[in-house]
């Protein structure tokens, strides 16, 4: 059973920011090069790359020196009140309205901190492998910092949207609003102790799969087993996890795209016949040329091929799986379900 709990959360005080936060937010850390973190730091430079991201990319760890100037310029920014401390426990409501292919979304997650538990042991779950370099960047932060900077994205099932009624904030206004490349972020700060109630109620039975996020939770458990002995209720038994319904109207997951490469001497053609041997394939529809329009939503297809050699698209169903994870040595399983 999730434990989801409320915090006293760290964010910029709008007194130093005029109530304007285009410039501070940023983009999950993990997405961002160098030049997308010289391009934030130049419109701010309290922007949260500054301490979020010491080390580019954050897929090793590095220089010790790097975590020690983060974590100083983390406390720094809390002395000359770039960033308030909430006084009151909260739950933060959190929408982010977008447009895609001509239609609005908003999507609505919240915030809150939920008890970390192995993975396999209880009901969170995971759908990746993760890797040490990415978790030992992490660590490093996580240590020199004291302090959870990005939260896990966790999903659940909800089909009667109960949580977001509960947490229905439509006649509200925003503690906080920023946008940033087309998309308006909102965040409401909840500190009714009478909806928090009701939201753990609600989050009691539900599993939660950790759709993005999973190095920072291996990362959240090794710094909370290297802590020894803890109370029950020590801040680092807890992870820091935003969290959406998976029905949601607004929670448009699209197909992820991948090249395929490294076959050494074989011929895209082998590589393709191959594939044959575990999945029915046809030359898709002429008529389409972009690959989001290549599987409707009604298509009895499992997925698109593109072929760079030859310029040529295809959709293929699945017909013997078991043939397919023999092609890929090492690779989870869940690539062919």
């Amino acid at each position: 059973m999730p434990d989801i709990r409320a915090f006293q959360g760290l964010r910029y005080n709008p007194q130093q920011f005029g109530g304007s936060f285009d410039d501070v937010i940023a983009p999950p850390y993990d997405v961002l090069d160098e030049q997308d973190k010289a391009a934030l730091l130049a419109r701010s430079d309290r922007n949260i790359v500054a301490v979020d991201l010491p080390f580019v990319p954050p897929k090793s760890a590095g220089p010790d020196q790097v975590y020690t100037d983060a974590a100083a310029k983390l406390k720094q920014w809390r002395d000359d009140g770039t960033l308030i401390r909430d006084e009151q426990p909260a739950i933060y409501v959190y929408h982010q309205e977008y447009t895609y292919a001509g239609k609005s979304y908003i999507r609505k997650k919240f915030f809150a901190r939920m008890r970390i538990e192995a993975f396999g042991t209880g009901t969170v779950f995971p759908h990746e492998q993760t890797f040490g370099g990415p978790k030992e960047d992490r660590r490093k932060l996580m240590e020199a910092t004291n302090a959870q900077l990005s939260p896990i994205f966790g999903l659940y099932s909800d089909p009667e949207n109960a949580v977001s009624a509960v947490l229905d904030v439509s006649n509200t206004e925003p503690t906080m609003t920023a946008t940033m490349e087309g998309i308006v972020n909102r965040m409401w700060a909840v500190t009714d102790s009478k909806v928090i109630a009701a939201v753990q109620k609600q989050m009691h039975d539900r599993p939660v799969y950790i759709a993005d996020g999973h190095h920072r939770y291996g990362t959240a458990l090794t710094y909370r087993d290297a802590q020894g002995e803890l109370p029950a209720d020590h801040p680092a038994r807890f992870v820091f996890i935003g969290l959406c319904g998976m029905e949601d109207p607004g929670c448009l997951i699209l197909p992820t795209h991948r090249v395929i490469s490294g076959f050494g001497d074989k011929k895209p053609s082998d590589v393709f016949a191959a594939l044959q041997n575990g999945m029915q394939t046809k030359t898709a529809n002429p008529n389409v040329t972009n690959v989001n329009q290549l599987l409707p939503a009604d298509s009895p297809d499992d997925l698109g091929i593109y072929m760079a050699a030859g310029d040529r698209m295809y959709t293929g169903k699945f017909t013997k799986r078991e043939i397919l994870e023999t092609l890929a040595a090492g690779c989870s399983t869940v690539v062919w379900r």
